[in-house]
């Protein structure tokens, strides 16, 4: 599975940031290239306030891993 957090920015340079998927304490989480844990309503939280997306290649994944539905907004099919 591949993700990427991207965080538009008003000049037109958006930072992206990696995600990767590993298992704690048995469960999977979300982690950004900086070690921040992405969970579904930090996302959102990002998405509401700076406009953030996530594209991946397998939405259902990182959908389920976030706890938040397939056809949530800025869940992104890389394509």
């Amino acid at each position: 599975m591949l993700a990427t957090l991207i965080i538009p920015s008003l000049e037109g340079v958006s930072q992206t940031y990696p995600l990767r998927l590993e298992f704690y304490s048995g469960k999977p989480v979300l982690f950004s290239s900086h070690g921040h844990t992405i969970n579904g309503p930090y996302f959102q939280l990002l998405r509401d306030r700076m406009g953030a997306t996530i594209e991946t290649d397998d939405v259902s994944v990182v959908a389920g891993v976030l706890g938040l539905p397939a056809h949530e907004p800025g869940l992104n099919s890389k394509s």
